[in-house]
């Protein structure tokens, strides 16, 4: 396993957190993390030798934290250009507590992307 490749292609994760706080719209989100994805999963199957599924893990891990990171400080700034997603955390637990709902789908959704890019 690579770790320094690993962390520069979580760069990406880097990029893509800032880009949906500050400049990427909402509907243009998941076709640039399909990109990224893709992208990652061609150089993890290309550039590592072995335990491609701990890798792939390991960077969705990565892009998790960073997206965590990011979302959780630029709060205001992320919900006011995703509207609609601050209507669906109306109805989820945890709803007062913005910070922890975002903490909360971001883990899940790292983890359940994580699993498909190990795969």
């Amino acid at each position: 396993m690579n770790l320094r490749l690993i962390l520069l292609l979580s760069l990406f994760g880097i990029g893509m957190a800032f880009g949906s706080v500050f400049w990427i719209p909402a509907f243009l989100e998941p076709i640039l993390w399909l990109a990224i994805f893709v992208f990652c999963a061609w150089v993890i199957a290309n550039y590592f030798s072995g335990k491609y599924f701990m890798s792939g893990f390991l960077l969705s891990l990565f892009n998790g934290v960073w997206i965590i990171i990011v979302h959780s400080i630029y709060y205001g700034d992320y919900i006011f250009r995703h509207l609609d997603q601050a209507k669906l955390m109306q109805h989820l637990p945890f709803h007062n507590s913005p910070r922890l709902m975002i903490l909360l789908t971001d883990v899940i959704i790292s983890l359940i992307y994580g699993l498909i890019l190990g795969f």
